[in-house]
């Protein structure tokens, strides 16, 4: 949320990384439209909808497909970090 709403401190940090990934959670691509705001372009995207199967179900509180998302960014990370 920092990004979109321009918090100094959370854009100056994002704009000081190395890798970005962006964890959309539906097709609208929020996560990289915020990233690109700032001219940044990530090198993964990921739809949690899409890439996850998960469901969209407005239960703010449910972990479904949590495990799942962790161990793909996990992952990722690995990937990156050898870069």
């Amino acid at each position: 949320m920092g990004i979109p709403l321009g918090i100094e401190g959370i854009v100056n940090n994002a704009i000081k990384s190395d890798i970005y990934v962006a964890v959309n959670g539906c097709k609208i691509a929020c996560a990289t439209k915020a990233l690109e705001s700032l001219g940044i372009k990530p090198q993964k995207e990921v739809i949690v909808t899409e890439d996850m199967s998960i469901k969209k179900n407005k239960n703010y509180n449910s972990n479904e497909g949590f495990d799942e998302l962790k161990a793909n960014l996990e992952s990722d990370y690995k990937e990156f970090s050898k870069i």
